[in-house]
């Protein structure tokens, strides 16, 4: 394997070099030095995985664009997707967050939503994607829709006064 050499300070260990290192298996061994430049044997090793990639862009696999929010279901609306496996996905409309939800195995998600903070009109629904190690995706695809919630208003339209034996034509 690919050896590199990091400085470790008891009190502030430098670990900047490991972003240059390719995700993998890593395996440190520690030697403890006095001082004079005589090692003792390695101490210790340790075995981590470096995981400095970000984890695959999600997927809003339901809605589909075009889906319309309306007064019955502003308050609980499914949305579902896939992602990375034990990653948190957070659901955004524009910047405004709608919630997070953990990636089951599989790599399916799904999540109940209240649309209640945002306003009527055009909506983008996005998703992000964030591993164990805090890495974050990109967002996703935008899934757009309307948002209406307000049931349309019905005008009392009088009938006409029609005499007995008479028409109106209309």
């Amino acid at each position: 394997g690919i050896i590199h050499s990091f400085t470790f300070n008891t009190v502030h260990p430098d670990l900047t070099g490991f972003s240059e290192v390719d995700q993998d298996d890593i395996k440190i061994r520690f030697t403890v030095n006095d001082g004079s430049l005589d090692s003792a044997s390695p101490a210790t090793s340790e075995s981590f995985r470096v995981d400095n990639k970000a984890p695959d862009v999600p997927v809003i696999t339901g809605p589909s664009s075009g889906f319309y929010i309306n007064s019955s279901n502003y308050t609980s609306y499914t949305i579902s997707g896939t992602a990375e496996e034990g990653s948190t996905v957070e659901i955004f409309s524009g910047d405004t967050s709608l919630g997070t939800v953990t990636v089951s195995s599989g790599g399916s998600w799904s999540i109940n939503v209240d649309f209640t903070l945002l306003s009527e009109g055009s909506i983008a629904l996005t998703a992000v994607a964030e591993d164990a190690a805090g890495n974050k995706s990109s967002a996703s695809a935008v899934v757009a829709g309307t948002f209406d919630k307000t049931p349309p208003q019905i005008k009392h339209v009088p009938y006409p006064y029609v005499p007995e034996g008479k028409s109106i034509d209309i």
